[in-house]
């Protein structure tokens, strides 16, 4: 039986650096979350974090007991470089995975060589159901359940 998504997203932490003029006058170092979800089929990455997170990444995999080899999936919610920038990283670890994305975000997600799937409303990915949430002017991903309550 799958579990709960509350219980089974494992939480990657990283931090970055925010340039001035982005978030401010000043730089900013943030927080960034990134989640491993493992199923049965795999494990399902929810974004990749910046550039820097590939070794926090591949940490918390191992803790699991999991390799790039087990990513079937890498849900991405949308464009921000916070979530997205590690990506092209993450894929040449994960060749296999299939990369996703909302289609608010599908032009502005760069990946030399791969396509990026559209995630519509309630696809279902590894068991989770994801959906799309208004945020802002732009819609963001968003996993809600693991099962359809209606």
């Amino acid at each position: 039986m799958d579990q709960p998504v509350s219980s089974a997203f494992r939480p990657v932490i990283t931090h970055v650096e925010v340039p001035p003029g982005m978030l401010g006058p000043d730089p900013v170092r943030i927080e960034v979350r990134c989640f491993i979800v493992p199923r049965r089929d795999g494990v399902v990455l929810v974004d990749v974090g910046p550039p820097s997170a590939g070794s926090e990444i591949e940490g918390a995999l191992g803790q699991i007991g999991a390799t790039w080899s087990d990513v079937c999936d890498i849900v991405l919610t949308h464009a921000h470089f916070d979530h997205v920038g590690g990506l092209a990283e993450v894929t040449e670890r994960a060749p296999q995975a299939v990369v996703r994305a909302g289609a608010a975000d599908l032009s502005e997600i760069r990946l030399e060589g791969r396509a990026v799937e559209p995630l519509d409303e309630a696809d279902r990915v590894c068991a989770i159901w994801w959906s799309s949430r208004p945020r802002g002017t732009r819609p963001v991903i968003s996993a809600f359940s693991t099962r359809r309550t209606r």
